[in-house]
Parts: C-alpha cells; sequence; structure tokens
C-alpha cells in the first residue's frame, strides 16, 4: 500500500509539471518522460501479491494521465522494449543466451507474449541475415554449421519450425529465383526440345544453389514454377500487345515464338524431375490458364484464330501443328466449345472456297477426290461439311429453280449428279428445296385447283412428277396442298358472305365462272403438268 501511495503521489506531481505538454498531440520530452514513469510505475505495482491491490493501484493512475487499461499496457510494455532489445540483440553478436535467460528478462521487464514473438521473429530475421549475406548476391549461401545455428537459436527463441522456414524462405527466394532465371536465360539460346544431357547440366546448378540455400525440393519446385511462368508470361502479353495493335503477322510469329519457349521449358521441367527424381505434376500444368489474369476473352480468341489461320495455310493440320494448338489451348485455358466454335469459324470459308471451285468446274472423279482428301486433313466435324456442302447445293439450286422456275428434266439430272458429288441425299437437301421450288409448286397446285377447289383426277400424276422433278418431299408438298386448301376455303367463305350479303340487299349474284387460267384444252404444260 506505501509503495501504491508513493507512486501516486509521485505521478501526480509529474502530470502537475508537465500537464500541458502531456496533454499536447505533439511529441515531447514529457511525454517520454511518462512512458519511463508508466513502465516503472508498472514493474513497481506487478509486485503487489493482491490482484486487486494491483488494479486498484493501476486504475488510480490511469485516471491521472486520462488512459484506458490496454493504452496504459501498451506504453509500459512499448518503453520496456528497447531493454529486451538490447538483451536480444546478444544473440545477433553470436553470444550464448539461453531460452531461461530469455525467459527471466521478459518477466522482469513485463514483455507480452505476442510482443515477444514479434522481436523474436526479427531479431531471428537479422540473425539469420548475417550468416547468409545476401548482399553478396550468387555468392550467398548458407553451410550446414550456420543451418545447424540458425535452427538451434531458433529454439532458443521459442519459434516453430512454420516460421523458421517463412524467415529462411523469404530471404532465399530472391536468390534461388534470379538463379533459375540465369538458367532459363542459358536455356532460351537454344530451339526445340531439350536432350537429357543439356537438361542434367542446367538441372545441377539448380540443385547445388538448392542446397546451398537450404531450400526444401518442394519450395524450390514451387519457385521454379513461379519463374518459368512470370517468364512465359512477358512472351505471351507481348503477343498480346501486337494482336491489339493489329499486327497479325507479328503478333502470329510472336506467339509461335512463346509456344516454343514454353515446349522448351516444358521439356526442361520434365527432364529436371527426372533428373532429380522428383514426383512432378506435369509439366504443361506450370503454363496453365496463363492468359486467364491479362487478356480478355476477345483477346483469347483472337489469338487462338491468327495460329489456327497460319496453320491452315496449307489447308491441313498436320501432328506438329496439332501439338501446337494443343499447347496454346492449355495456355489460354480455352474449353473444347469454343475451340471448335473458332476452329469452324476459321477451317469452314476454307472449305467452302474449296467446293465452290470444284462444283464451278468438272465434277469429276478427280475433284471429288480432292474434296475428301480435305476433309480428311482439315478434320472438320461432319456436320460442319454437312452444312457448308448443303449451303453450296442450295446455291446452285437457286440458280435453277429461283423465282418460282420450273426444273425440267435435264436440270433435275444435274441437280441430283451435284447432289452425289457433295454426298448429300435427298433427305439432307429437303429443306432447301422446300424453300427454293415449293413456291412455284404452290403456284401450279392453286392454277390446277382453279376456282372450284379441286384437282381434276387427270392432273394427279403430273402433280406427282412436278414434286418429284422439285425434289420435295411428301410431307411438304401435303404442308403446300394445306396451305393452298386453307387459302381456298377462306376465298370461298368470303364469296358466299358476299353473294349473301347482295342477296339480302336485294341485288343479284352473279356467276364468277371458271379460272380463266386453266386451259379448257386440259393441258398445263406450261406450269411444269400434263394431264393424265
Amino acid at each position: 500500500a506505501q509503495t501504491g501511495m508513493q507512486v501516486y503521489a509521485a505521478g501526480r506531481a509529474l502530470y502537475s509539471r508537465h500537464r500541458a505538454y502531456i496533454e499536447d498531440e505533439a511529441d515531447s520530452d514529457s511525454k517520454r518522460l511518462l512512458n519511463k514513469f508508466i513502465f516503472i510505475a508498472e514493474r513497481l505495482l506487478s509486485l503487489d501479491e493482491s490482484e486487486e491491490g494491483y488494479r486498484y493501484e493501476a486504475t488510480r493512475l490511469q485516471k491521472i494521465f486520462s488512459l484506458s487499461a490496454s493504452e496504459w499496457k501498451t506504453r509500459a510494455e512499448d518503453a520496456a522494449t528497447p531493454f529486451y532489445e538490447q538483451t536480444l540483440d546478444m544473440i545477433v553478436q553470436g553470444k550464448s543466451v539461453s531460452a531461461e535467460q530469455l525467459s527471466r528478462v521478459r518477466a522482469s521487464l513485463g514483455i507480452s507474449d505476442a510482443k515477444a514473438d514479434t522481436l523474436h521473429a526479427d531479431v531471428f530475421k537479422r540473425y539469420a541475415s548475417k550468416k547468409l549475406q545476401p548482399e553478396l548476391g550468387a555468392e550467398a549461401r548458407l553451410s550446414e554449421t550456420d543451418e545447424s545455428e540458425l535452427r538451434e537459436t531458433a529454439s532458443q527463441l521459442g519459434l516453430d519450425t512454420m516460421s523458421v522456414d517463412a524467415v529462411l524462405l523469404s530471404m532465399t527466394s530472391p536468390l534461388y529465383m534470379e538463379t533459375v532465371r540465369a538458367t532459363l536465360k542459358e536455356m532460351s539460346a537454344g530451339q526445340g526440345a531439350l536432350d537429357d544431357k543439356e537438361a542434367s547440366v542446367l538441372t545441377s546448378k539448380l540443385v547445388v544453389r538448392e542446397r546451398d540455400l537450404a531450400i526444401a525440393a518442394a519450395a524450390a519446385r514451387d519457385l521454379e514454377k513461379r519463374v518459368l511462368r512470370d517468364e512465359a508470361k512477358v512472351m505471351l502479353d507481348e503477343a498480346a500487345k501486337l494482336l491489339r495493335a493489329q499486327n497479325v503477322g507479328k503478333a502470329t510469329e510472336a506467339v509461335k515464338s512463346f509456344l516454343g519457349y514454353c515446349e522448351r521449358l516444358e521439356s526442361f521441367v520434365t527432364a529436371a524431375a527426372k533428373a532429380r527424381s522428383d514426383s512432378m505434376e506435369q509439366s504443361e500444368s506450370f503454363f496453365a490458364s496463363l492468359a486467364s489474369e491479362s487478356m480478355k476473352q476477345s483477346e483469347v480468341l483472337s489469338m487462338y484464330r491468327i495460329l489456327l489461320l497460319s496453320c491452315l495455310d496449307d489447308l491441313k493440320i498436320d501432328e506438329a501443328e496439332e501439338a501446337l494448338l494443343a499447347r496454346l489451348r492449355t495456355v489460354l485455358a480455352l474449353s473444347d466449345e469454343a475451340c471448335t466454335k473458332v476452329y469452324e469459324a476459321a477451317a469452314g470459308p476454307l472449305f467452302r472456297k474449296l467446293v465452290e471451285q470444284a462444283v464451278a468446274a468438272d465434277m469429276d472423279a478427280e475433284k471429288k477426290s480432292e474434296i475428301q482428301k480435305s476433309i480428311s486433313e482439315l478434320a472438320l466435324p461432319p456436320a460442319v461439311i454437312t452444312a457448308i456442302s448443303v449451303d453450296v447445293y442450295g446455291g446452285k439450286l437457286k440458280e435453277t429453280a429461283g423465282n418460282n422456275k420450273i426444273i425440267n428434266e435435264e436440270q433435275s439430272k444435274n441437280l441430283a449428279e451435284l447432289r452425289d458429288f457433295l454426298g448429300l441425299d435427298m433427305e439432307q437437301v429437303s429443306d432447301v428445296h422446300a424453300e427454293v421450288c415449293g413456291p412455284a409448286y404452290r403456284n401450279s397446285v392453286r392454277e390446277v385447283m382453279g376456282t372450284t377447289g379441286r384437282i381434276p383426277d387427270e392432273y394427279w400424276d403430273g402433280l406427282a412428277k412436278l414434286q418429284e422433278r422439285l425434289g420435295l418431299t411428301e410431307q411438304n408438298a401435303r404442308a403446300l396442298f394445306a396451305d393452298i386448301g386453307r387459302e381456298k376455303m377462306k376465298a370461298f367463305g368470303t364469296r358466299a358472305m358476299e353473294q349473301l350479303e347482295e342477296k339480302l340487299s336485294g341485288g343479284s349474284s352473279r356467276d364468277t365462272g371458271d379460272d380463266p387460267l386453266i386451259n379448257k384444252g386440259g393441258s398445263m404444260a406450261g406450269l411444269g403438268i400434263e394431264a393424265g
């Protein structure tokens, strides 16, 4: 109690004398003096065996200086920290300090465990830096003795293995990554995949550096992957810049150079893993989704498209080009669906041009063989091949039967030969025949029906022959009949209503007569129909 009263009286005297400076926001000697007083007062009051007694005396002092309990504790600890740091500096100087001694010093100074952990990590980092000497760059290293002493010091400081590894890795990572970059630079001087001898020489340099820096194998592999991706990404970004500038030629070359570099890196990773007996992930995964962070989806698709078009210059994709495209798909993280759409959009027009040229020339066996070869080399999906072939066929059909023209026997034979040349059957072109030839068939049926709404028996055979010549399916023909039937029924209904209105109004109905377009002689050869 007497100690508490004396400390309280000293506190009131300090506050009275330095009040103006203590309450001022600016730093001052008075504030530093206050912090020293709080440290001494806290150490003296903490000797009180009674928790209630300590709390009472500390609270009285805190009220004098308008400080909360947490602020009081923080100031006391901040004032004690320099004294503890002096003790820790002895470790950096290489002097022997036991864990028990450190514990006693902390207790006497009132350093909390949380504060001690922070200070211990900092002093360990300084001690490790003294051992490693990272400023030496490529010459910096940790001997087995250094590593042993660091582990022993960490134990004295109460640092767990994970914390120690994290501190050491933060210091050795930049040094190891520089070695990896130098190795990649040396490797990039060559072309193509690395052979085992080249890979062994380059790998040995990394193995030595890994050992010199006491880096765990898993950590070293992670650092290598980071450097490999960073170096590859620089090249990919350069290709993307050229693409944005619409310099397609240089962008294509940049993409190929980038993929060649990736191939060499992949072969190095695979060979290095083999040389070190590592159970490594697939090397291709090192570059997976490399473009996802810096490129828009439209740019990703454009990059794949320009490489694809370059590969299709000779209208085929060989094994080497397919491997190149596959590698780019991995880097760009493109889905199979997206790749298929890009491929169809790029290869489709090339196949169409080839088919159109063949159709425009003599459709002989040689031309057909060329088309089949292109189909095999372009590897287009069957649905795309069919769609393009049908489209080309539809264009020829419109030239022949467009504008309601009736197909004659010779033209029908020519169209059949074209279908055979393109490998199409009637079912595949039924829709285009319905679109192009349907109007002509509709007109013929309408004229045969005339005003009566019925087809004379002698014209059924003629309509059947016309349907076959126009390439209309039974279903399409029936649909056209139904349309015309509805049209006629509507006309009959309208005419009946007109006649009824005339009768009710006292007028006389008139006979509209037969359809003037029907040839009374029974022939409709002008419509492609002959009476049976």
